[in-house]
């Protein structure tokens, strides 16, 4: 089995106990992207600020870790498990009304 990317180690630690990732230049880091360029993809979202933010940053960290440590999928399954249903539960919705893993995935380019 390869070992786990580095970045993955990072990522994880900045989960919340409640299953969500904050918006913060520590996740735009882990996962390689601008927090600025992050945060403009969120215009035409709908629900609160901070709902969105973290739905966006969890869909995010989700789509990353399928994308960039699926060989190391038994450690962060479980957490993953928490954050799918954080978003199923979440009121905000994503710009052109989709899915956030969805809507993350296309954004990192790994759909």
């Amino acid at each position: 089995r390869a070992p786990a990317p580095p970045a993955m180690h990072a990522l994880v630690a900045l989960q919340h106990a409640d299953g969500t990732w904050a918006l913060t230049s520590e996740l735009a880091a882990a996962i390689g992207c601008d927090l600025q360029r992050l945060e403009r993809e969120l215009d035409g979202a709908t629900g609160s600020r901070e709902d969105v933010r973290k739905a966006w940053a969890t869909a995010l960290a989700l789509a990353w870790l399928r994308a960039h440590a699926r060989d190391a999928e038994e450690e962060w399954r479980l957490l993953a498990a928490k954050a799918r249903r954080w978003l199923d539960d979440v009121e905000a919705v994503p710009p052109g009304r989709g899915a956030w893993v969805d809507a993350a995935a296309e954004f990192l380019g790994t759909r």
